[in-house]
């Protein structure tokens, strides 16, 4: 830091020195040539301090350029103060001590990356393969057009690693969503009509929706072999996703300082363009399982228009669709416990929640059963309200606290006008003004 001071200092002297040597006459070349590459070094430099803050800052409401750093400023040393862990309740007392403090979130996270069960039971049932010439055309050999899509489509701020150097580094010093033709909205719209439709109905029903728990760090490697296996891929590639999941290592960042490395024995990397991927193959159980409970009546589903749905799932976002009767209730905790022994994943009921459609005298009993929490419309998936009704204003309530909370008065100070048209266009959520009913009342 105290180099770049320097560096400041001395370029700005620099082109000072030839500013006053222009007023007592012309400039020759190579002065002029001089300060050009002193003024261009200068803004490289304050170019540079700029992106560093903005990338400790976390902040995605600015492009590089915006030279707002005093703002940078205050969202990084925000930021630093929240995540600082002052104090941990260890054993029932607070502890204070920052290496009780390390030691003990070491402890916890090496815990949850431990594989408890060696051995797990497989599933008899058929995967959809792929055929015959994807599975040699995904062992070809890895053609360097492909790496060059995968290192575009990452934002600049990323790191694969604590090594420092971002994807913005490896773009400019290259030479030369999870599923394809789905979209997030698909999913809402179709939560949207099964909703709607039920209510018109007015047919008794239960949603359920499921808080998987630590979705990405529970996954087994082994039922990501076994599920690979049986969609028809070869070994080659097989064993190529084997040593992309087992060769991650982990380091807890804990007030400023890292932990020493351990490997884990389960789990996808957060932030790997390959996870989301392998985890969709995974989930695929869930949905084995809930067609088998369905083809057995196990499970009813919602209706619309003569297709049945039991459930909606995005990566780890769920919804299940039951009729309200204990005993769907009792086949649903059934169908996940053997999805937890299958796979690893297991669902925080306390945390999940359960919607009654028409069928307020019942939804204690089936809570009871699930042991999870009881909400009322609208239900919020995928980060939209849905089956809000057109006079409901409470769906915005979550939009005007978000804008209040960007907009307080400690961060409204750092920016100008053009800063803060940035700031609203970001903040706008758009497709929700599309997806949800206006009021005329708000």
């Amino acid at each position: 830091m105290e180099r770049l001071l320097i560096e400041k200092q001395q370029l700005t002297s620099i082109i000072d020195s030839i500013n006053s040597q222009e007023e007592n006459g012309a400039l020759t070349s190579q002065q002029f040539i001089k300060r050009v590459e002193s003024r261009s070094k200068l803004n490289q430099l304050n170019l540079n301090k700029t992106r560093k803050w903005l990338v400790r800052s976390k902040t995605k409401h600015f492009k590089e350029g915006d030279a707002n750093t005093k703002y940078f400023h205050s969202l990084a040393n925000g930021r630093r103060r929240r995540n600082t862990i002052q104090k941990l309740v260890i054993e029932g007392e607070d502890n204070f001590c920052q290496a009780d403090i390390r030691e003990e979130i070491s402890k916890y996270f090496f815990n949850l990356f431990k594989e408890e069960h060696k051995f797990r039971p497989q599933m008899n049932e058929e995967f959809t393969k792929i055929s015959s010439y994807e599975s040699s055309w995904v062992e070809r050999p890895i053609e360097e057009e492909e790496i060059w899509l995968v290192i575009k489509n990452c934002k600049n701020n990323k790191s694969p690693g604590p090594d420092s150097y971002n994807m913005e580094f490896y773009k400019a010093t290259w030479e030369g969503a999870f599923i394809a033709d789905k979209q997030i909205l698909d999913s809402i719209l179709i939560a949207g009509e099964l909703i709607d439709s039920r209510l018109k109905s007015k047919d008794p029903g239960i949603i359920c929706k499921l808080d998987i728990q630590k979705s990405f760090d529970n996954v087994s490697w082994h039922t990501i072999s076994q599920v690979l296996h049986s969609s028809g891929f070869v070994s080659k590639w097989i064993n190529w996703m084997e040593w992309c999941t087992s060769l991650a290592q982990h380091s807890l960042l804990i007030n400023g300082s890292s932990t020493p490395k351990f490997k884990p024995q389960k789990g996808l990397r957060q932030g790997d363009s390959l996870s989301p991927f392998l985890f969709i193959l995974v989930a695929e159980i869930f949905t084995k399982l809930m067609k088998n409970a369905v083809h057995l009546n196990m499970i009813s589903g919602f209706s619309v228009n003569s297709i049945k749905v039991s459930h909606l799932q995005f990566a780890d976002d769920t919804l299940v669709f039951l009729d309200a009767k204990e005993e769907e209730a009792e086949n649903l905790v059934l169908i996940l416990q053997i999805f937890e022994a299958i796979i690893g994943l297991s669902v925080n009921f306390s945390k999940s929640d359960i919607i009654s459609i028409g069928t307020d005298h019942k939804v204690d009993v089936i809570a009871d059963i699930l042991n999870c929490r009881i909400e009322k419309f609208p239900l919020k998936y995928l980060g939209i309200p849905i089956g809000a009704t057109s006079r409901s204003t409470t769906i915005w309530d979550v939009i005007i606290e978000f804008f209040l909370k960007k907009l307080a008065p400690s961060k409204r100070r750092f920016f100008n006008k053009a800063d803060r048209v940035v700031l609203i266009k970001a903040t706008l959520p758009t497709y929700q003004f599309t997806l949800c009913p206006f009021s005329l009342y708000l």
